[in-house]
């Protein structure tokens, strides 16, 4: 079995001619586009007129992504010069060719609610309905044409550039460890693995790593956010999280129910950490002993093993999920093993008329085995999307977490009955742990992140030690009293990558506490994989609000999640009773 990447069936390499003439092809296409529907509103005023209009704006959807290539040859080869020159050219050429159709969108927008109305009525239209509702809801927030495509041409360097900054110099630092120079964000995985006293030494050059980069990372997050608060401003968005709500397809109300439900069992979290900290016979605990697990596993997971292991899940759950994982396989979508010049961590990517791909870090670990799941998961999403019409072949982040939940919960149902009573409850722990993680610590992010943005918006800028002491403030709300946080602690906020993703991270709690729940009652009643096939199938024809609904959660109510966490207190009473 091959476990590298195969991309030679979509381009032979960064100086294949046909990847250029796909760039210059999405190129005219939005020319063609623009010279037919620029300056002309017929197309407003009758359904079918609209309807062939979106069917051609629909086309532009379908075009080849070079994009898509260009970002997977640069996760096996990140050191490449050639390839980040390659990239940033190749992005503002599409943002500047995506930018001349935009009057279209816009135009949408503006058109009168009496007219919005008659459009989403119009049994003719009913295939763009919700693409429709979308384009009339973004309305209330949208800036002249002039404006917005200014604002996505300096999306790369008012936004990702900044953050790019900070993540090189992350990436460049190394740690001198037990005799050796490792990189730090090796050094952080490893925190888990130590003796206590190793532990401490370890984080404490962590955190003079953050903090060497404070600085910069300051003068970013002041940028990023203070750009963010001028484009809100000029939008009409009153809260900094609400664009997120719109771009997640979610509501005020679903947030709030979330929001509302973690703050209410803020005692689960403080009670696991002090149960670890009695179980790890200590007075207290630091940051840095948060993630120490009961024990290690003796079992190991091969590749080939946990292949077999998902399969199993897969082919329990629904024939579509173990077609779709055992394509991929063939295919060589998915690249298994690290080594030199490759990214860390993992992914998944796929895109319209575009191949889904896997990337793993894949060392034999159960944290492995999880991570296969986790992004297979997201695989099976994205493959059962490409069912949908080219503008409904995407999906809202917060089912996208929901559905790498989804399995990684199957997995845990599959794999705890063959190991032995002390790796079970070592596995229980892990899982707990990873909840605690997923849920109270994400939404601690939440609020912590809320708090900056209003913070810069009332003050103009905040410091780099006002930023570690909010980091402080809030993970100490989930934390309890188990959990002593120095205040060199706070600098961690400096790799916190999602806090510049803005608010992001309420969908790690929202996908994951959903998918604890369906998960259960799916394994109680099995007919209801077939529900889940449809809701992961829907793509992004409905809000997922509403294709949540289809399997009977009302998301938009605090029980529906208080239920769920009630799981999550299952297993930790579960796991003292060990």
């Amino acid at each position: 079995m091959k476990t590298e990447w195969n991309l030679k069936k979509q381009y032979r390499g960064l100086n294949d001619l046909a990847l250029e003439k796909d760039i210059q092809k999405i190129e005219r296409a939005y020319k063609v586009f623009e010279k037919k529907y620029r300056g002309i509103t017929s197309y407003l005023e009758k359904a079918h007129a609209l309807k062939i209009t979106i069917e051609e704006y629909e086309k532009l959807y379908v075009l080849p992504k070079p994009l898509s290539y260009l970002f997977l040859v640069k996760a096996i080869d990140i050191n490449n010069k050639t390839i980040d020159a390659k990239i940033a050219n190749t992005q503002q050429r599409i943002v500047r060719a995506a930018n001349s159709v935009t009057f279209f969108r816009l135009n949408l927008g503006q058109i009168p609610k009496k007219k919005q109305k008659f459009f989403l009525e119009n049994t003719e239209l009913i295939p763009y309905n919700y693409f429709l509702t979308q384009a009339f809801e973004a309305g209330k927030h949208e800036l002249s044409e002039q404006e917005t495509t200014l604002l996505n041409e300096l999306s790369l360097p008012a936004g990702e550039m900044w953050v790019d900054l900070t993540e090189r110099l992350q990436g460049e630092r190394t740690i001198e460890f037990q005799g050796k120079e490792i990189p730090l964000s090796a050094a952080q995985g490893l925190l888990s693995t130590l003796n206590k006293k190793e532990r401490s030494l370890l984080w404490s050059k962590i955190r003079s790593e953050f903090k060497a980069d404070a600085s910069a990372a300051e003068a970013e997050l002041n940028a990023l956010y203070t750009t963010k608060a001028i484009v809100d401003r000029r939008r009409n968005y009153k809260e900094p999280y609400e664009e997120t709500l719109t771009d997640f397809e979610t509501t005020k109300k679903e947030l709030n129910a979330l929001r509302l439900a973690v703050k209410e069992n803020l005692s689960l979290s403080r009670e696991f950490y002090e149960y670890k900290r009695d179980t790890l016979r200590l007075k207290t605990l630091t940051y840095a002993d948060r993630n120490v697990a009961h024990g290690s596993l003796n079992t190991t997971f091969s590749f080939k093993e946990s292949i077999e292991i998902l399969r199993n899940v897969l082919k329990k759950s629904h024939p579509l999920f173990l077609q779709i994982f055992d394509e991929m396989l063939r295919e060589q979508r998915i690249d298994v093993y690290p080594r030199k010049g490759k990214m860390s961590g993992a992914f998944c990517s796929g895109n319209v008329e575009f191949p889904t791909f896997v990337l793993l870090n894949h060392v034999n670990t159960l944290d492995s085995l999880s991570t296969l799941a986790h992004e297979v998961g997201h695989a099976i999403h994205t493959e059962l999307a490409k069912g949908n019409s080219p503008l409904y072949q995407g999906y809202s982040t917060a089912t996208a977490e929901f559905a790498s939940t989804f399995f990684e919960e199957l997995l845990f149902s599959e794999l705890a009955p063959s190991l032995s009573t002390r790796e079970q409850k070592i596995l229980l722990h892990n899982r707990v742990n990873r909840d605690i993680s997923t849920i109270f610590r994400q939404m601690a992010f939440f609020e912590f992140e809320y708090a900056l943005h209003s913070e810069v918006r009332i003050k103009g800028y905040v410091p780099k030690e006002r930023i570690a002491e909010l980091l402080n403030q809030k993970s100490s709300e989930y934390l309890g009293q188990a959990v002593v946080l120095e205040k060199d602690d706070g600098y961690f906020f400096v790799p916190l990558s999602h806090i510049r993703r803005f608010f992001y991270v309420y969908s790690y709690a929202y996908g994951g506490l959903l998918s604890r729940l369906v998960s259960k009652r799916a394994l109680e009643k099995p007919e209801l994989f077939e529900k889940v096939t449809e809701l992961l199938s829907s793509g992004s024809f409905s809000a997922p609000k509403n294709l949540f609904k289809g399997i009977g959660m009302n998301t938009e109510k605090k029980e529906t999640f208080t239920d769920a966490l009630a799981i999550v207190r299952a297993d930790f009473e579960h796991l003292k009773d060990k």
